[in-house]
């Protein structure tokens, strides 16, 4: 029996294949996810004692968490950046920046996102909210 060397690249493609195929789902389904998960990324940005004005890179961030977690308390003088290697699960956690930046700013601007047309990151900053 002879087996095939692995091949990473082929791989990668494949995983980035699937989580874009799924991605309508976790975008149909993210208000919930974020709920149940919140707990989750509120301890592992505490584990990563992350403070106002630190700079957080969030690798594989899917739909953006815990990026849009660290954002909040970073605040405009930090910065998040997300990397992921699916675009459209990418395009969810822009999405997600965007409603949280508005939210976070009374509806102003707030959140500064990457816009490079491919690009396959998210940076953002979050406005300090009042509440």
């Amino acid at each position: 029996m002879t087996t095939q060397p692995f091949d990473p690249v082929r791989y990668k493609e494949g995983l980035r294949l699937d989580w874009d195929a799924v991605a309508s789902g976790w975008k149909q389904w993210w208000k919930t996810i974020e709920q149940g998960a919140q707990p989750v990324s509120d301890r592992l940005v505490a584990l990563a004692k992350i403070q106002p004005g630190h700079w957080v890179l969030d690798v594989a961030t899917g739909i953006g968490e815990p990026a849009i977690t660290a954002a909040r308390i970073v605040g405009p003088t930090g910065r998040v950046v997300g990397i992921d290697q699916a675009p459209r699960m990418l395009a969810i956690a822009r999405e997600r920046a965007m409603i949280v930046a508005r939210k976070s700013t009374g509806g102003a601007s707030g959140g500064r996102l990457a816009r490079r047309k491919g690009a396959r990151c998210l940076i953002l900053r979050c406005a300090r909210s009042s509440a």
